[in-house]
């Protein structure tokens, strides 16, 4: 509210001086408090000032950043179609001025309502383009996060494995950027999918890694999230799970025909008995004689 009310002075101050330039841009920013506040239809009128007046000045990447926002708001509202049709007007913008990573942002939200319209190949296509130009520019955070959405995509379409790749690519990227929530948030994804491919022991360990990251930033309400997500494996295992490190070797069974060794005491009665049969043998002979 104070940003508003601070943004209304400057608009006036804009307008008085005759900056137009000034003057769109407050008004997108003006726009862009209003969204945040869920007040869509006031900032869509907004955006639509902004964008007259970045045309008229011929501020193309503005009118680029204005036309994305005005496709995310109606994207916000379910207006799939029209939020297309903007994020491809945003995307030809970006093209012409050059700017790389505006066109890798766009690239994955059309992606996103492509996704959210069940038009899975066409999505697929678009995050791998977006995934392009940002490793390209050096975006990591946008890399990530395209993997994210990948692994959400690859969930709708029932592969849990592809979906369990694409979180643990994302998770090597937040961890070289240091960032603790994400990591969290990666290692949380990935417990869950451990779950569905019934991994309970990496599952474990995944849910302990991401409450250790949230403990760090004490994130107490996701804290408590991870614990009871993970009640129901305790419940269900009355011990704890070894590691599954490797398989252990099967016992050889032995042909049937295989003789065992003798033990001592069967051989010395086995001698035994033979000098007493071979005394008696003898012995008919001696008396047959």
């Amino acid at each position: 509210d104070e940003a508003l009310v601070n943004y209304e002075q400057a608009i006036d101050i804009y307008r008085e001086v005759g900056d137009r330039l000034g003057e769109a841009n407050t008004l997108k920013a003006i726009a862009d408090v209003l969204q945040f506040k869920k007040r869509s239809d006031e900032a869509l009128v907004n955006y639509e000032q902004a964008i007259d007046i970045y045309r008229e000045v011929g501020d193309r990447l503005g009118e680029a950043n204005t036309l994305k926002a005005i496709a995310d708001v109606l994207q916000f509202k379910k207006r799939s179609d029209e939020a297309l049709v903007n994020y491809e007007q945003a995307i030809d913008i970006y093209r012409e001025v050059g700017d790389r990573l505006g066109e890798a942002n766009t690239l994955k939200a059309i992606a996103d309502v492509l996704q959210f319209k069940k038009r899975s190949d066409e999505a697929l296509v678009n995050y791998e383009q977006a995934i392009d130009i940002y490793r390209e520019v050096g975006a990591r955070l946008g890399e990530a996060n395209t993997y994210d959405s990948l692994a959400l995509l690859s969930v709708k379409q029932k592969n849990d494995s592809a979906a369990l790749h694409y979180h643990q690519q994302a998770l090597v990227i937040f961890k070289s950027m240091d960032s603790a929530y994400n990591e969290g948030w990666s290692y949380l994804y990935i417990a869950r999918t451990q779950v569905k491919l019934k991994k309970a022991y990496e599952a474990k360990q995944s849910y302990q890694s991401a409450i250790a990251y949230f403990e760090t930033i004490e994130m107490d309400n996701l804290i408590q999230m991870c614990r009871q997500e993970m009640q129901p494996m305790y419940q269900q295992s009355s011990g704890p799970i070894a590691p599954p490190l490797i398989d252990p070797p099967a016992t050889p069974k032995l042909p049937q025909n295989t003789l065992r060794p003798q033990s001592s005491s069967n051989l010395s009665s086995f001698w035994i008995w033979f000098g007493i049969g071979l005394a008696i043998a003898l012995l008919i002979w001696y008396l047959k004689r």
